[in-house]
């Protein structure tokens, strides 16, 4: 008997994201669904920035982002 381990699909990544506009501290950034979802909608994103100078990067928000777009400040 052969046990197999079947992986579910992991959705892509979303392209790049587009920048929308930029301020003196926040930028305003808007993107498109990833061409494939793994068989799964899509629930939410996490959109993370990175200062300058700094070599850890942050979350934008608590928790998923349902929209795609986000206003980030940093």
């Amino acid at each position: 008997t052969q046990n197999i381990l079947v992986s579910p699909d992991v959705p892509d990544a979303p392209a790049p994201p587009e920048i929308v506009s930029i301020r003196h501290e926040s930028a305003i950034l808007n993107w498109t669904e990833p061409k494939e979802n793994g068989g799964s909608p899509i629930t939410g994103y996490h959109v993370e920035y990175k200062e300058r100078n700094s070599l850890m990067w942050k979350r934008a928000t608590k928790t998923p982002i349902r929209v795609k777009d986000c206003r980030v400040t940093g």
